[in-house]
């Protein structure tokens, strides 16, 4: 079995927004958008991000947040056009939200993201509700949790929530999981960073909660992203694995753009790779990553 992942796409475009629109915290982002992220976030190397991942032949994708810069109808008619173009069926890719995905309170309340990807959340165990939804296929089980909720200006922290861990734990419960592995989505990582400030801002605000509630599955496989980074450690029982922008034009190696590949035999996590755009070239190259 083979799952590729990819995360923070980070489409923009504005045709036919009216500039009321932007009256809220979307100011603060366009004017992020104008200055800084658009030079950097280009929809043209998601694109080669994904044809290269579709030439891959994975069995399930999976992608982990923030198709959008500031969760506007046009940014998600581009990303689901994206999706699209894997040409695989809606059950065969599976996707949670960032929160780039409910920018506004506004685009929260009317579930924008789950107008657009409904069809990419469904779940085949009954009374899950929207989130956790739980996909099963060829020994695998996805579960895709939601982390992403509105925030003021310059906070882009998460939180999984009271009802949502409630549920996950008779997810986790579920006798279809226990002869699958368990591969779960969401956006912001389990754990956060050691600064109090960044994790209030930036982390998620139930983390040990949350790694707490997955710990009774034993095994599995966590992919996020949120953090524009490769990056891959242990937590307890769990692997723990986030991709790179799929958008992102950086110089850093750990963080230009790409996605990974995991391949799953028998049960176990055998193999992760990541697949980095070469910028110069426009090919892409193989880095391995442990499998402890």
């Amino acid at each position: 079995m083979r799952v590729g992942h990819v995360t923070d796409l980070h489409v923009h475009g504005h045709s036919g927004v009216s500039p009321w629109r932007f009256a809220n915290k979307r100011l603060t982002g366009w004017a992020n958008l104008r200055f800084h992220r658009g030079a950097i976030h280009k929809t043209s190397i998601a694109r080669s991000v994904l044809e290269s991942l579709a030439a891959d032949g994975p069995d399930h994708v999976i992608v982990t947040g923030d198709l959008t810069n500031l969760a506007l109808e046009p940014e998600f008619e581009l990303a689901g056009q994206l999706i699209e173009a894997l040409g695989l069926p809606p059950e065969r890719v599976s996707v949670v939200p960032g929160n780039h995905d409910v920018y506004t309170a506004g685009s929260f309340r009317a579930r924008r993201f789950e107008g657009f990807f409904g069809k990419h959340i469904t779940s085949e165990l009954s009374g899950s509700g929207a989130y956790p939804f739980v996909r099963l296929q060829d020994g695998i089980a996805v579960i895709g949790l939601s982390s992403a909720v509105p925030r003021l200006p310059f906070v882009a922290a998460g939180r999984i929530g009271r009802d949502q861990l409630a549920a996950l734990g008779r997810v986790v419960a579920e006798p279809a999981l226990r002869e699958r592995f368990p591969i779960v989505l969401v956006h912001h990582p389990p754990y956060n960073a050691p600064s109090p400030l960044k994790a209030r801002l930036e982390g998620l605000d139930d983390a040990d909660l949350l790694e707490a509630a997955l710990a009774p599955l034993g095994r599995g496989l966590v992919a996020h992203g949120h953090l524009h980074r490769r990056i891959h450690r242990r937590r307890g029982p769990l692997q723990v694995v986030g991709a790179t922008s799929a958008s992102l034009d950086s110089a850093d190696p750990d963080r230009m753009a790409g996605y990974n590949l995991y391949e799953i035999e028998g049960g176990v996590l055998v193999r992760v790779t990541a697949r980095v755009l070469d910028a110069p070239g426009g090919r892409f190259r193989e880095i391995e990553l442990p499998v402890s």
